[in-house]
């Protein structure tokens, strides 16, 4: 009954689901006819499952996004290397052209 309790603390105040699928499987290895440690096993897998497809999601979206910008650098650096000439001179490079 403990190691459930514990499970359960630990999904709602710090969203360890790793940790909380640990422990259930404890407490349903010392009571496998407990039909609630059972379904809090699942329940909380289903959970750890769920947030690291999310972590992952987010991991691809976010290395896609450095990528994305690390492009935009790359094309502005190139750009910034050919500017058209200004159409304005300075006094100087009037001065130089008379």
């Amino acid at each position: 009954m403990l190691y459930s309790k514990l499970a359960l603390i630990l999904v709602h105040q710090r969203k360890d689901y790793r940790r909380a699928v640990e422990l259930l499987e404890r407490a349903v290895a010392l009571e496998p006819n407990h039909p609630v440690f059972q379904q809090n096993l699942l329940k909380v897998t289903g959970l750890a499952a769920a947030a690291l497809a999310l972590a992952r999601k987010r991991s691809a979206a976010s290395s896609r996004a450095s990528r994305a910008a690390g492009a935009d650098r790359r094309r502005a650096g190139a750009e910034a290397h050919v500017q058209p000439p200004s159409s304005n001179c300075s006094a100087s490079s009037r001065e130089k052209a008379r």
